[in-house]
């Protein structure tokens, strides 16, 4: 919401917590080289011109029904272009993309984002789009 009123975001939602990182650094590399990856390829899948990606971001699904508790690897990527949000929901073990929704800015209600302690117990924020 930040963004589209134009105010800048603070840099803890910009920069991920390292806390917790129990990953080594060539493992954690590698893994994060994927992730771009993946948000690359669902840039090319899913945006067409006139449109264009303005950010895109992989997510943990916290769906209390359709995500799983112990996810610790991203399983969707968020993109964002002028007209659209688009949700792509990813297969880790076969690297691609099994579904995804494209949901239109005027569509939306309202965007959430905050922590979700009672769902996972988890430390970190969620976003929930309300469309």
């Amino acid at each position: 919401i930040d963004l589209t009123l134009g105010q800048p975001l603070s840099e803890s939602l910009m920069v991920p917590s390292g806390e917790g990182d129990d990953v080594d650094g060539a493992e954690g590399a590698e893994k994060e080289e994927n992730v771009k990856m993946m948000i690359e390829d669902c840039k090319r899948m899913l945006i067409v011109e006139p449109e264009y990606c303005l950010g895109g971001w992989a997510l943990i699904n916290a769906d209390p029904i359709e995500g799983d508790s112990d996810q610790q690897d991203m399983d969707m990527i968020l993109l964002l272009s002028q007209r659209s949000v688009y949700v792509a929901w990813c297969d880790d073990e076969q690297e691609l993309v099994s579904r995804y929704q494209r949901i239109y800015l005027e569509d939306i209600d309202r965007i959430e984002i905050g922590m979700e302690p009672a769902v996972f117990k988890s430390r970190y924020p969620c976003l929930r789009l309300i469309y």
